[in-house]
């Protein structure tokens, strides 16, 4: 069930961020204690695994891999919701999440609140897209279609697409919504 997954993956997000953060102060403080401490060393399942130890504490510090993955999870569980939803076996066909969101909406017998609500779907469509193809600025394309979408202001094309602890809550938040409108039912999750 969708919101069995979405629960999982909001725990594996948080437990992560309870995680880190102070992994990352104790590796820190490691330094500081001994400047000269030069490589981390770990075997796993007969791979080795070689870091520094600032390059270790960066990596630890780096919430974008987490946020990025919690937020293309999050996508696919309501785009499988939306095609399961629509009898549908994929979404093949449909124009982005904008389409496919019209189209749980017109099936529930709703449609959009207000034009920021459909920038908002808009925006999550291309924020997934340039977040799945590892782009860190928004290209041309997406600011063109950003801004034919109705976004203002949008952002400029080399801006650094954020991803931080707040706007992930922003844009599972709106998922949820979209799904629960279309009558798909979010769990308190």
């Amino acid at each position: 069930m969708i919101w069995d997954e979405w629960a999982s993956i909001t725990r594996f997000l948080e437990s992560s961020r309870m995680t880190l953060l102070p992994a990352a102060m104790r590796w820190e403080e490691l330094l500081q204690l001994n400047p000269t401490a030069a490589n981390l060393e770990f075997e796993t399942q007969g791979t080795l695994y070689r870091v520094s130890l600032e390059q270790h504490i960066s990596a630890l510090r780096n919430t974008r891999p987490l946020y990025s993955s919690a937020f293309l999870h999050y996508f696919a569980l309501a785009e499988a919701a939306a095609a399961d939803f629509l009898g549908r076996e994929d979404l093949v066909g449909c124009n982005g999440i904008e389409d496919w969101a019209e189209q749980l909406l017109s099936a529930a017998g709703a449609g959009w609140r207000n034009d920021d609500e459909r920038v908002g779907i808009v925006e999550l469509g291309v924020v997934r897209n340039l977040i799945a193809h590892g782009e860190r600025e928004y290209s041309k394309r997406a600011v063109t279609k950003l801004k034919a979408a109705g976004m203002s202001p949008a952002p400029s094309q080399g801006d650094r697409v954020v991803l931080d602890y707040e706007t992930l809550k922003r844009y599972r938040s709106r998922l949820k919504s979209l799904l629960n409108r279309s009558g798909l039912g979010a769990a308190a999750v």
